[in-house]
């Protein structure tokens, strides 16, 4: 999986946004299914994705971050206080 991260970001450097999102949706998949929904990584990779779509900023994207914000901010404080 760290081999994954490295390509979400070197996609989302290059500019490739939609191919770095997908990847990211699926790293988030993977870690849900190996730690469940409050694991500190499930919740990094909320943040990602919320980046993603704000940097992606596409009309609908804002709307589409603010619940992987609101549930990264919760695993962090639910793991990290």
């Amino acid at each position: 999986m760290a081999l994954s991260a490295v390509a979400e970001q070197l996609l989302f450097d290059a500019g490739r946004i939609d191919e770095a999102l997908a990847e990211f949706e699926q790293v988030l998949a993977m870690w849900q299914a190996a730690y469940g929904p409050d694991h500190p990584d499930v919740g990094v990779s909320h943040g990602n994705i919320a980046s993603t779509l704000l940097t992606r900023a596409r009309p609908g994207d804002l709307e589409a971050a603010e619940p992987h914000l609101l549930r990264s901010i919760a695993a962090q404080e639910a793991n990290f206080g």
